[in-house]
């Protein structure tokens, strides 16, 4: 098993642990929060040791894939 988070670890865990809170706090459709929090939550992940900081830097907010 890798050390690093993969890409769809990533996003499974920011749809299913953190966006349920933002869409409570924000409502559905405030996408510029979403976004922040996306990026907030790929620094956190790094300080934490569980993406790179390639990953954080390349990595894009999935709108596609969110919105499922």
């Amino acid at each position: 098993m890798s050390r690093y988070y993969t890409k769809e670890q990533v996003i499974l865990k920011y749809k299913y642990d953190l966006l349920p809170s933002l869409k409570k706090e924000f409502g559905d459709d405030d996408h510029g929060n979403f976004e922040l929090a996306w990026v907030c939550f790929l620094e956190q992940l790094y300080k934490l040791k569980k993406i790179t900081i390639n990953q954080a830097k390349v990595w894009k907010y999935p709108k596609k894939l969110l919105t499922l």
